[in-house]
């Protein structure tokens, strides 16, 4: 029995099988969509690079994110660390609707989103996990990750 186990053991580590941990060069950033705007600004305050934020009234418009359309967006601030730059996307009511990291690599981050969350949607550069919608988008080695409430994205393509 111990020797059958030892065997089935040595071939899991040697097909690889038993790793299926996808490490991504950046920490996935916040998808919690009932952070608030001044939560969020307090925890991250030491590296806001810059904010901006609007009457609870006014709507700045859409921005294009990596994986589509934003809408509703009245708040947003950014973030930089180890040269790595974040958007925090905020709706009307000052809660979080979007994330997106953005990041100079050689590798392939659609490649590694692929490994980590499966077969994309049909235009190939969004997945869904959850109750977000994750989207890239590179060129030149510089990438932009997407981690959108669904509800606030019009996607390109579906």
């Amino acid at each position: 029995m111990n020797k059958l186990l030892s065997t089935v053991l040595l071939l899991l580590i040697l097909c690889g099988c038993g790793d299926d941990e996808v490490n991504l060069p950046f920490t996935e950033p916040e998808t919690d969509w009932n952070l608030s705007f001044s939560e969020m600004e307090s925890q991250y305050q030491d590296i806001i690079t810059e904010t901006f934020s609007t009457d609870e009234n006014i709507v700045l418009g859409d921005f294009s994110i990596s994986g589509g359309s934003l809408s509703g967006v009245s708040a947003l601030f950014y973030t930089e660390k180890n040269s790595i730059k974040t958007r925090y996307y905020f709706n009307k009511y000052r809660k979080l609707i979007c994330s997106e990291v953005i990041i100079k690599t050689d590798e392939d981050i659609s490649e590694l989103l692929e490994k980590k969350y499966g077969t994309p949607k049909p235009n190939g550069y969004t997945w869904e996990n959850e109750n977000c919608l994750i989207g890239v988008y590179g060129k030149d080695g510089f990438w932009g990750i997407s981690y959108a409430n669904p509800i606030y994205v019009t996607t390109y393509g579906n």
